[in-house]
């Protein structure tokens, strides 16, 4: 039964030391006997006890809390390969706990494993592994272990996500990491992971630094990873560092990192006369098979699409409401937050209504794409982010 937060909060403040340990660890399983639902929203693991432990300031709670999750940590160094494979969701989700929580001290525990290897080869998806996770989480606290290490995570060709990571890691040396830049550059050229870096680099050292550090090193750049340099420039609205031609022809596209999507049939949808975004977002659901509703109002709120159709299985409909952008500005972090909002306002009202909506999504379309500050929001709380043009090419759905 759904509870209220401060509900939710006082009976976490019940837990002695071992109830606090059993519930952290079940939470992060997906088998919490004691809040299945609160405020409406489904389980989400380590955000819901991202959220708990920023609420709650109980100094004793916040101590065991730190200190559970040091153990929970030392925990991961004892499975074996069998073991890890078994609880691949439960350590994706404790990464992300100890990601989180700056107060989290024990990090050398999460550099032993990394150093040790243990978790590569752990399929998260068919691009990359549990070890880029890992890399993921000790990269948030920047510097963590020898410069050595990241620069072999960079130089590691078995998962190229293992450069992300070491690039943040090895910020705080720019020496060290332009020593080494055009490994990253090759791995991400065309992507937006190429972008995102340089655009940290600029925010933490300025750009006039930043560009002089790319001058410095363009004898030893091929044509290609100089013009991969200059997209990513463009892309951050800035001037391109180096005086190139672009290849005749040549166009880099990116591909945002976002939840997986559910593929469905492909039909060729016609167009007639020009047609808002709305317009054309909405003949794309309906080629879905979505009921579609435009101009919704739900609880309160104003929708600009409302889909749904039944599922394949049990009784209820399978619901998303759409967020259109119109014109040339890029999708920013302020319209995913209000997009949460909205989120959270139709799942309330779906909670009390039976054989309608489980749960309801959010699909966020635009035309010029999403700021790097909206895509990280987006990713976090699960909503989908899609330019009217892959919506198109791939008539996708959410899962």
């Amino acid at each position: 039964m759904a509870g209220t937060k401060q509900e939710v909060i006082d009976k976490i403040l019940s837990f002695d030391f071992t109830g606090l340990k059993e519930w952290i660890k079940k939470r992060l399983d997906g088998r919490d006997d004691y809040f299945p639902l609160y405020l409406g929203s489904e389980p989400n693991f380590s955000e819901f006890i991202i959220d708990s432990f920023q609420q709650i300031e109980d100094g004793t709670f916040r101590d065991n809390f730190i200190e559970i999750l040091g153990k929970l940590t030392g925990e991961l160094r004892k499975l074996n390969r069998d073991e890890i494979e078994n609880s691949r969701d439960y350590i994706i989700e404790l990464l992300k706990l100890c990601g989180n929580i700056r107060q989290f001290e024990n990090k050398d525990y999460l550099m032993e494993i990394a150093v040790s290897g243990k978790f590569k080869g752990i399929k998260i998806d068919e691009e990359t592994d549990l070890h880029a996770d890992l890399l993921t989480t000790l990269a948030s606290y920047k510097i963590v272990g020898t410069y050595q290490f990241w620069i072999d995570q960079l130089r590691d060709d078995s998962d190229r996500y293992y450069a992300n990571p070491a690039l943040y890691a090895l910020m705080d040396n720019l020496d060290k990491l332009f020593e080494y830049i055009d490994i990253f550059i090759d791995k991400y050229k065309g992507g937006i992971e190429l972008e995102w870096g340089i655009e940290a680099l600029i925010n933490d050292y300025g750009k006039k630094e930043i560009t002089g550090r790319f001058d410095v090193i363009e004898s030893r750049l091929s044509p290609e990873q100089k013009e991969a340099v200059n997209h990513a420039f463009i892309e951050l609205e800035e001037n391109p560092v180096y005086e190139i031609e672009p290849a005749p022809g040549k166009e880099f596209k990116y591909r945002p990192i976002i939840p997986r999507l559910q593929y469905v049939s492909e039909p060729t949808i016609q167009y007639g006369a020009p047609q808002s975004l709305l317009e054309r977002a909405g003949e794309i659901f309906k080629a879905m098979g979505f009921d579609v509703e435009f101009n919704a109002q739900i609880a309160g709120v104003s929708i600009d699409i409302f889909i749904k159709k039944k599922k394949t299985f049990g009784y209820n409909d399978e619901c998303y409401f759409c967020k259109c952008l119109e014109g040339n500005r890029k999708g920013s972090k302020t319209i995913i937050e209000d997009v949460l909002k909205t989120r959270e306002a139709l799942r309330q009202e779906f909670g009390k209504q039976k054989n309608k909506c489980e749960s309801c999504d959010a699909v966020v379309i635009s035309q010029k794409g999403f700021t790097k500050e909206a895509v990280k929001l987006a990713q976090k709380h699960g909503i989908e982010l899609k330019t009217i043009e892959e919506l198109e090419s791939r008539l996708t759905v959410c899962p």
